[in-house]
C-alpha cells in the first residue's frame, strides 16, 4: 500500500554540506615573534602596531620590507580574530 509520505518529494533536495578541516597555519620557527617584537621596539602592542603600519602603507606603492610588513600586520589583524 502506497502512503503520502513516500510521494512527497522535498523541494529543495538533499544536499549534503561538506565540513573542511580547518588546515592549521605553519609559521617558520625563525618568523615567529618577529611582528611583536617590532612593535614592542616602536613601544605599541602588536595589534596597534598592527593598525598603524595598515594606515600608512596601505595603498602606497612599497618595496620589499615595506610589503612583508604590510603582510604582517594584516595577518595580525586577522589571527586575534581565530582566538575568539
Amino acid at each position: 500500500m502506497l502512503s503520502i509520505q513516500n510521494l512527497i518529494v522535498p523541494l529543495g533536495g538533499t544536499r549534503k554540506t561538506k565540513k573542511y578541516k580547518k588546515n592549521a597555519i605553519k609559521i617558520s620557527p625563525k618568523m615567529e615573534g618577529a611582528f611583536t617584537k617590532k612593535a614592542k621596539a616602536k613601544g605599541m602592542t602588536a595589534q596597534k602596531y598592527a593598525k598603524y603600519v595598515i594606515k600608512k602603507y596601505k595603498g602606497n606603492t612599497k618595496n620589499k620590507k615595506e610589503l612583508k610588513l604590510l603582510r604582517q600586520a594584516v595577518f595580525t589583524k586577522t589571527a586575534k580574530k581565530w582566538k575568539k
